[in-house]
Parts: structure tokens; C-alpha cells; sequence
């Protein structure tokens, strides 16, 4: 049976590599149905070989060209307004996944979770924000300005994972409002991820312009811990999200454990539990050698440490 939700992603220079361990996990969980991914400029021989392979699987997946000139991230909530328009009313939903995410838990819970709220899950650091904090106070002004209404939220959600229901749709709206409007006048940069300056409104663009959305949009929002993404490993870990830009696919685990003393995170592990079947993306040779050097690096780090 196909899922009512729609899967997007957004990848390019190299990310393709991401995006064919997020299928394989998503296959492995239960997932059946439809996959978009967005990329921009040529699109790669692996990319033509994953549509392939996942179609042998129940998994449709689209290539789509994205003409956006900013950064990709900006780009989401308008990807995920216009994979959701374009689909059927029995397919009641979209989730957005980062391609350096890997799915852990059955597809069945996260249909579940998207139906109770707009699904996210807290940041690994700014997981939560009191009422006046002072950047939720530059939020509220600025919505003042602009003529919205404001209300109070106190999580932070990363914006790797975003999972909307038709139901909720009007907070993708509020979303790709945002940060058109923000981009107007100035205070949103959308061809930058971050910005140096912290007093900024917007430090992480997508992401605050999102979190902001969350006190605009008059939508259920249901927001797990750390632990959904696997930023913590204690409780329920609904996915493993690999932060920063070093990516596992680049491994250099080892170098990193030598001079840094720095063990692989826990999501650099499970990405490389995900790479070779169903939808081939390394070798079986090369997924030995990356998990051998997991291992060395691990040691190192503790030895380090």
C-alpha cells in the first residue's frame, strides 16, 4: 500500500550520495510511494541509477530541475508548496528530508506523526526558547511591521526534517511567505546559509525564518526531542541527521580522531549502515573499508580522550 505522504529532498554537488542512503532507509522502514528530488544542473549517473533501482521497490522517484538562485535551503518551503499542489487529494501530505538524513523508525509512525501536527524535531543545540528570548523578541517586532499576528512558541525545531499534512498546508504558505517578504526588505539573505553576525534575526536562515513561521502559522506543530534526530542517542530515535560540513560520505573519520580526538557521530555510523542495498551507492569492499575506519577512529578518540 503507497503512502499518503509525498517525500521531497533537495541535493546537489555530491549530495546525491545522501540521497541514495535516505531511500534505502526509507525502503527499509515501509516506505512505499512517491519521491521528489529536487537538484540543480547536470543530473547525476548515481541519481539516473537510484530512480531505477527504487521503482524495482514500489518507490516512484522524480528528478526534478530546480531554478531557484539562492541557496537550496531557502528553497524548501516553496519545493514542499509546490510538490503538495501538485498532488492528488488522496495523497494527504508531504515530508521534506535533508539528504544527509537517514531514516530509523517504520514508515507507519511517521504518517502517524505528520497527521497530529507539522512534524519536526528540536535542534541539537537551541532546542528550546523562552518567551523572551531576545531573538524571538526581534521575531515579534518584525511581524508587528509586518502586519501578522504573533504567537508564542517555545521549541526550536531543526529544519532538516519538515512533515506537513494538507491539513496544516497554510503554515507552508506562511513559510515561503516569510521569506519572500523577508528578502523584500532586506533582513533574510537568501543565498547565504548562515550569518557570522549572532545578533542577527536571522542567523540560520531557512531554519530561523521556519521557527519564526511557527509563531505566524495557526497550526498544531508537534516537535520531538533531540533524540528524533539523533542528536542525543537516549531516548526515541526517529532518524540519524549528520550536522556540520563534513559530511559521512567523505569520511576522513580517522584524520579526525588523530588530530582533533573527535569519535564518528552517531549519525556518520548508521549512514554507512544504508549505502549498500537495496539501492546500491558504494561497493561492498568500500562499505568495508568506511566501517573499518569507523572502528580505528572510534578507538583513537577513546584512547584520545
Amino acid at each position: 500500500m503507497s503512502s499518503y505522504v509525498h517525500i521531497c529532498t533537495l541535493c546537489e554537488r555530491g549530495y546525491d550520495l545522501g540521497v541514495g542512503a535516505l531511500l534505502n532507509s526509507l525502503i527499509l522502514s515501509g516506505f512505499r510511494g512517491k519521491v521528489s528530488v529536487g537538484t540543480r544542473g547536470e543530473i547525476s549517473a548515481l541519481l539516473g541509477n537510484i530512480k531505477t533501482a527504487c521503482f524495482r521497490h514500489n518507490i516512484c522517484v522524480s528528478i526534478l530541475n530546480v531554478d531557484w538562485d539562492g541557496h537550496l535551503t531557502t528553497f524548501k518551503p516553496a519545493f514542499m508548496r509546490q510538490i503538495l499542489e501538485a498532488t492528488v487529494e488522496n495523497e494527504g501530505g508531504v515530508a521534506y528530508f535533508d539528504p544527509d538524513i537517514v531514516v530509523e523508525a517504520r514508515w507507519g509512525f511517521f504518517e502517524s506523526w505528520i497527521k497530529n501536527g507539522v512534524a519536526v524535531s528540536s535542534d541539537v543545540v537551541h532546542n528550546m526558547m523562552h518567551p523572551h528570548d531576545p531573538r524571538k523578541l526581534m521575531w515579534r517586532d518584525i511581524a508587528e511591521r509586518l502586519n501578522l499576528e504573533f504567537r508564542d512558541f517555545q521549541g526550536y525545531a531543526n529544519a532538516g526534517f519538515v512533515g506537513v499534512h494538507r491539513k496544516h498546508r497554510t503554515f507552508l504558505d506562511s513559510w515561503a511567505m516569510l521569506t519572500d517578504k523577508l528578502s523584500e526588505v532586506g533582513l533574510l539573505d537568501p543565498y547565504a546559509f548562515r550569518q557570522r553576525d549572532p545578533t542577527h534575526p536571522f542567523v540560520a536562515a531557512d531554519q530561523d525564518v521556519m521557527n519564526m513561521s511557527f509563531h505566524i502559522a495557526d497550526v498544531p506543530i508537534s516537535l520531538a526531542t533531540p533524540d528524533g534526530m539523533g542528536f542525543q542517542t537516549t531516548g526515541a530515535t526517529y532518524m540519524a541527521h549528520a550536522l556540520g560540513p563534513k559530511k559521512p560520505w567523505q569520511r576522513g573519520f580517522l584524520s579526525q580522531a588523530l588530530r582533533r580526538g573527535v569519535r564518528p557521530s552517531y549519525a556518520a555510523r548508521r549512514y554507512w549502515e544504508y549505502v549498500e542495498a537495496p539501492v546500491p551507492v558504494f561497493s561492498s569492499w568500500e562499505v568495508r573499508m568506511a566501517k573499518l575506519e569507523i572502528r580505528a577512529a572510534a578507538l583513537v578518540a577513546r584512547l584520545a580522550g
